[in-house]
């Protein structure tokens, strides 16, 4: 080793070793207000690099709990670190905003000493009957028990929604998505992750670059997109309104009622379509392709796949 690399490494090693001490510590700090959920009709969360998680429930008094985590940091780098932090805690007009963001400082030999971090977790217990705007820079969502309208952004990690009674709009950038129990439209997009909705009552888009697709329950129209995996709905109720599933690297699976009225138009080309239904078939019949009237005909059931086979059976 030259004299000059061994300096190099003696003060690399020089600023990694203090950060190492602090490599396992973790001091969290809790900063929490309540409010009076009466006069505020929307809440808005705005987080770096942290998880957020909204519940609704039948009392106006609310509260919202902050958790700040600082990594790799000692007492008084954390104080220190404490009074930099730019923060948003109030209600103007009818409007709840809560804003908490600390700039950090980014640089090569900041990521190589492991220098002091610093993440928001974010707990709001309000009404709910108000809606909800959130977004992370980095983290899960998980939202419960909201009547209002949801809207919510992370720029990666899983997202969760249950018991919602207006519309969800939701993107994450790197992860799944699971809904349950909504009754408003529904609008899912994740640009890396699964996507799994149960008992959905509103007009549904559901989109994935990169994985599965499951619609259990679904009782609207629903439009679900994946560039890679399959796609598996069920309508119990049937469909009234046109359907469209499309799949560039799985298949697909959709059931119905047996006696259910529809249009079907399945192609696939890695694969063969299936059906236990009766279909009028328009022109030659194809092990890809099925196009014709269920039962009499209805709204359009548009399935395509291309890289698996495609299934349409009796719930």
């Amino acid at each position: 080793m030259t004299s000059k690399t061994a300096i190099v490494a003696s003060l690399l090693l020089a600023a990694t070793l203090p950060a190492l001490s602090h490599a396992a510590s973790k001091i969290v700090r809790i900063e929490e207000k309540s409010f009076d959920f009466s006069r505020i009709d929307k809440v808005e969360v705005r987080t770096q690099g942290g998880a957020i998680n909204v519940v609704g429930g039948n009392s106006d008094d609310g509260r919202v709990r902050v958790e700040k985590v600082f990594r790799n940091a000692s007492e008084s780098e954390a104080d220190s670190m404490e009074s930099k932090i730019e923060r948003t805690f109030e209600v103007r007009g009818n409007v709840l905003y809560v804003d908490f963001k600390y700039e950090k400082e980014s640089s090569l030999w900041g990521f190589l000493s492991r220098r002091p971090a610093l993440s928001f977790n974010i707990e709001v217990d309000c009404a709910s009957n108000v809606d909800i705007d959130l977004k992370t820079s980095g983290g899960p969502i998980d939202v419960e028990n909201v009547e209002g309208e949801v809207v919510a952004r992370t720029s990666g990690g899983p997202m969760q929604f249950k018991q919602i009674g207006g519309q969800i709009t939701a993107h994450t950038s790197g992860g799944p998505i699971r809904a349950t129990d909504v009754e408003g439209r529904v609008e899912l997009t994740t640009s890396g992750g699964p996507i799994t909705v149960n008992s959905i009552a509103g007009n549904s888009r559901l989109k994935t670059s990169g994985g599965p697709i499951k619609a259990l329950d679904v009782r609207g129209p629903l439009d679900a997109k994946t560039s890679g995996g399959n796609i598996t709905a069920t309508f119990p109720n049937g469909i009234d309104s046109d359907t469209r599933l499309h799949t560039s690297g799985g298949g697909i699976t959709a059931r119905l009622p047996r006696d259910e009225r529809f249009f079907l138009n399945a192609h696939t080309s890695g694969g063969g379509v299936q059906t236990q239904f009766p279909v009028e078939y328009r022109g030659e019949r194809k092990r890809s392709h099925a196009e014709g009237n269920v039962n009499g005909g209805g709204p359009r059931l548009d399935l395509h796949s291309s890289g698996g086979g495609i299934r349409v059976d009796h719930l």
